[in-house]
């Protein structure tokens, strides 16, 4: 990125910012105007950034740093081992899995929608029901209330 963060630059691909959305605190729909050899067309992604060093484009991790020779800012991929809350849950029994899931939509339905920790409960809430399908589990209701069964 150059020009503070107004020009996108790759390998034969060019573009500019022209449009940036507020979703929410931290979060932006990013719209872009971008020239590839002869072709102009526009693209757009969701751009997260929780912190001053870390950044997310369409759930890829990168890192702010300075250019080598300190003249702008240079984009890298981050290179940190990220602890995976999928490979934990696959560790939990059924019962402890739909449970977990209970804690989190508590938190991510109970929260203010902008607070960063309803944001990750719900986030944490979203990787427990891919694993609850992934066993072949869905939320459903019996006798007026909703539970994570065995699918028919």
């Amino acid at each position: 990125m150059e020009k503070g963060g107004r020009l996108i630059s790759g390998m034969e691909q060019a573009c500019v910012v022209a449009s940036i959305k507020t979703i929410r605190p931290n979060r932006y729909h990013v719209q872009t105007d971008c020239r590839e050899f002869d072709e102009i067309y526009q693209q757009s992604f969701i751009l997260d950034a929780p912190s001053r060093e870390l950044f997310r484009i369409e759930g890829d991790e990168y890192l702010w740093c300075l250019d080598v020779d300190g003249s702008g800012v240079a984009v890298l991929p981050a290179r940190q081992p990220k602890p995976s809350l999928a490979d934990d849950l696959k560790r939990l029994s059924n019962a402890e899995l739909a449970h977990y899931w209970g804690d989190q939509n508590e938190g991510c339905r109970g929260g203010p929608g902008d607070a960063p920790e309803t944001q990750e409960a719900c986030g944490r809430r979203e990787i427990a029901a891919d694993e609850l399908a992934r066993r072949k589990f869905c939320y459903r209701a019996v006798k007026g209330a909703w539970d994570w069964l065995p699918c028919r």
